[in-house]
């Protein structure tokens, strides 16, 4: 356990090292704080939106979030998405909301069956509407913890052929054979938009410098929900949101290894 623990925590200490250009498409709400997030990591964000332009970004990784959809947004997501396949650069895809609405939740199965996405991180809600469970949570938010987000996960990676990750009171990442649990976080989270969207923005980053994307996604999870842990005494939503961003900054391999909680079924 040690041992594993080890590996993905280092994993997550390699982004601060190697500092990869993160294509990051963006939805409007969160857009400042996934790049604030990223930067504290230690990653390079670059939002780029223009579809003249968004294929010829030479990321180390991209991240597509389906947060503020359009029709134009899936265009040049997928224009995106085909230069980064072309370039074997692993992509992410954050599908806020996909049960929402029937416009969201089709173009969001048409990226997955347009583009080779490597990692997808969702919450429960959002895995069961790719799933297509009837009655489950439509929204952005992550369901109550009793759902069953293992089954949830492994059954994403199979159907979708990628690794999921998804957040919850306890994280589940899985590509369908192996399966990681990470129990670090806070409630607290809960207070801020955002924290998803830059978790996954985190995820792309240690794809970025990590081949096993079971273990990168599973490095960003940790790392991010220690961040939390550590930001969780703030007094109130404003002074968590900085909080958070300098645990983001100032973790280092003594506080991932205290504090990181990784269990393997």
């Amino acid at each position: 356990m040690a041992e594993q623990l080890a590996n993905v925590v280092q994993i997550a200490l390699h982004v601060r090292t190697q500092r990869p250009l993160i294509h990051y498409i963006p939805n409007w709400v969160t857009a400042n704080d996934v790049a604030n997030g990223l930067l504290a990591f230690g990653a390079s964000p670059i939002m780029a939106v223009a579809p003249e332009e968004v294929a010829d970004i030479r990321s180390a990784a991209l991240a597509l979030n389906l947060g503020t959809p359009t029709g134009d947004r899936y265009a040049t997501m997928e224009l995106a998405g085909r230069a980064a396949s072309a370039r074997n650069v692993p992509i992410v895809v954050d599908p806020v909301g996909a049960g929402a609405t029937p416009f969201r939740l089709r173009h969001t199965q048409q990226l997955f069956a347009t583009l080779p996405v490597a990692i997808v991180r969702l919450n429960g809600s959002e895995a069961a509407a790719l799933l297509g469970e009837p009655g489950r949570a439509p929204g952005v938010d992550a369901m109550a913890a009793s759902t069953d987000n293992v089954a949830l996960a492994q059954a994403i990676a199979q159907r979708y052929t990628c690794v999921a990750a998804i957040s919850g009171a306890t994280d589940v990442v899985s590509d369908g054979r192996r399966t990681v649990l990470i129990e670090n976080g806070t409630p607290q989270l809960a207070r801020i938009t955002g924290t998803g969207c830059m978790v996954s923005g985190i995820v792309a980053a240690c794809a970025a410098v990590a081949d096993d994307h079971v273990l990168a996604a599973a490095a960003a999870l940790l790392a991010f929900g220690v961040a939390g842990e550590l930001a969780a005494a703030a007094r109130g939503p404003g002074s968590l949101r900085v909080g958070l961003l300098d645990a983001l900054f100032n973790l280092d391999e003594t506080a991932l290894l205290r504090w990181g909680k990784i269990q393997w079924l």
